[in-house]
C-alpha cells in the first residue's frame, strides 16, 4: 500500500546480515562498560531488480553490574583435538541466479568454482588462501545490453578469476566465513576490483561441507550462493 513499486528489497526472499562489534571495558570486579557498533544490510542478493538495499548502522552503550558472585572450585584446562591437520584443501562449486541492471531484470544463472587452502589456528579459528572462477549469465547479458560499451566493448569476456583472502569462525560443525578477494582477470570491469564474501558453512561429513553466502562488492550485493564442496 505504501511502497507499491517496492523498489529496495524486490523479492519474496529476502537475506538479512547482522554483525556487531562490542568492546568490554572493565570497571572494578562488578561493573563494566560495553560500548557496540552494529551493521545491518538487507537486500534480496541481486535475485531480482531493483535491488536497493538497505544499510543500516547504529551505536549503543551498555552498563551491566553483577548482583552475585558464584563461588567455585572449577579448573580450566585447556583441551587439545588430537589428529588435527593442520592444512587442508578443499573444492565448492556453488551457483544460483541473480540480475544487476534495469536493462536486465529477468534473473538469469550463475557459478562458481574455488580452491581453497585452510589452515588451522585453534579450535575457533582459520585461515584461507584461494582462487576462484566466477561464470554469470547476468553479467554476460550486461556486457551485452551496456548502453555505454561500443560494438567493440560488448564482446568482452565476462568471465572472472579471484583471489581471497578469508576467515573461518568456527562453532563446531558451524562456521561463519569472511572472505576479502580482488580480480585477476575481469576484463569487463563493470565490478569493483575488490570483492568480499559472508556466508555460514556447515560440515555434514570429513569430506562433505554446504554453505550458504552473500557475495558483495562494499555495500552492493552482487549474488545470493549456494554452494557444495569436498574437502581434501
Amino acid at each position: 500500500e505504501t511502497n507499491n513499486q517496492n523498489n529496495m528489497v524486490t523479492s519474496a526472499i529476502s537475506y538479512l546480515i547482522q554483525t556487531r562489534f562490542t568492546y568490554e571495558i572493565k570497571i572494578n570486579e562488578n561493573l563494566k562498560l560495553t560500548p557496540n557498533i552494529n551493521i545491518t544490510h538487507a537486500s534480496n542478493g541481486a535475485q531480482q531488480a531493483p535491488n536497493r538495499g538497505i544499510n543500516i548502522v547504529t551505536a549503543n552503550i551498555g552498563l551491566s553490574y553483577r548482583i552475585l558472585q558464584a563461588e567455585t572450585d572449577l579448573q580450566i584446562e585447556e583441551v587439545k583435538a588430537e589428529d588435527v591437520l593442520p592444512y587442508h584443501i578443499y573444492i565448492l562449486v556453488s551457483g544460483g541466479r541473480n540480475t544487476k541492471t534495469l536493462q536486465v531484470r529477468e534473473p538469469l544463472p550463475f557459478f562458481n568454482i574455488n580452491v581453497t587452502a585452510q589452515k588451522y589456528l585453534n579450535a575457533k579459528s582459520d585461515l584461507q588462501l584461494g582462487l576462484e572462477f566466477f561464470h554469470s549469465n547476468s553479467l554476460k547479458e550486461q556486457i551485452r545490453t551496456n548502453w555505454f560499451f561500443n560494438e567493440e566493448q560488448r564482446k568482452l569476456d565476462f568471465r572472472r578469476i579471484g583471489l581471497f583472502l578469508g576467515h573461518d569462525l568456527k562453532f563446531g560443525k558451524l562456521s561463519f566465513i569472511t572472505q576479502v578477494g580482488a580480480y585477476l582477470y575481469n576484463p569487463s570491469k563493470i565490478r569493483m576490483p575488490v570483492y568480499q564474501r559472508y556466508g555460514l558453512k556447515y560440515q555434514f561429513h570429513p569430506h562433505l561441507i554446504t554453505q550458504v553466502s552473500l557475495k558483495v562488492h562494499a555495500a552492493t550485493a552482487e549474488q545470493a550462493e549456494l554452494g557444495i564442496g569436498w574437502r581434501f
